[in-house]
């Protein structure tokens, strides 16, 4: 379960999920990445700028309120939305991570 912040908007939606393939995992999950890239999926209920970190890094922002994309490192991922409300950027939704090994 995500953490979030439903003032600036509705957080009901969100959706943040791995697959290597053959099975699916979702946030507390862990996925064996079988020597492939594990395609996450990030689907927000409404505009926001998605950060995706890996390991404790940030390494990918996004624009879109749906993306897929695959990496083929293990590693700890998870995704931070922001929303702008009241003339600045406001952490909106904080999800838990999904384990790849």
């Amino acid at each position: 379960m995500p953490v979030g912040y439903d003032l600036p908007g509705a957080t009901r939606g969100f959706r943040f999920t791995a697959s290597n393939g053959q099975e699916t995992a979702i946030m507390g999950d862990a996925l064996a990445a079988n020597g492939q890239a594990v395609r996450f999926e990030i689907v927000t209920p409404g505009q926001a700028h998605p950060c995706c970190c890996a390991t404790g890094r940030s390494w990918r922002k996004l624009a879109e309120p749906a993306l897929s994309y695959a990496s083929p490192q293990p590693g700890i991922y998870r995704v931070e939305a922001w929303r702008r409300a009241w003339g600045k950027a406001r952490g909106w939704i904080f999800s838990n991570p999904i384990y790849v090994k």
